[in-house]
């Protein structure tokens, strides 16, 4: 079952993004289509009944956050160790020489 598209976003319905924006969170499925017009043509995003709904989660975001952070860093310090082991190699290899 394809869902209604609409080129303006009725009363009542909104998109996950305008509902971010508000700290919310759909609860239920897509209701309906939002069709506009960037660039590079036109695109659709689903909208949602906005009261069916619910506040965004505090810890949540910020396990999300940390997490986030946590894996930069693990990802610093490996190619931080792979550069270094590189360069132990090298140094081995001009030895040698």
């Amino acid at each position: 079952m394809s869902l209604p598209v609409h080129d303006q976003i009725p009363d009542g319905l909104n998109h996950r993004t305008g509902l971010k924006r508000l700290g919310l969170v759909p609860l239920g499925p897509p209701v309906a289509e939002y069709r506009f017009r960037t660039r590079k043509g036109y695109v659709t995003c689903d909208l949602y009944r906005a009261s069916e709904v619910r506040m965004v989660d505090p810890v949540r975001v910020a396990a999300g956050v940390q997490a986030v952070q946590t894996r930069k860093v693990n990802e610093t310090a490996q190619r931080k160790g792979a550069c270094t082991e590189a360069e132990r190699d090298a140094l081995k290899l001009y030895r040698t020489l």
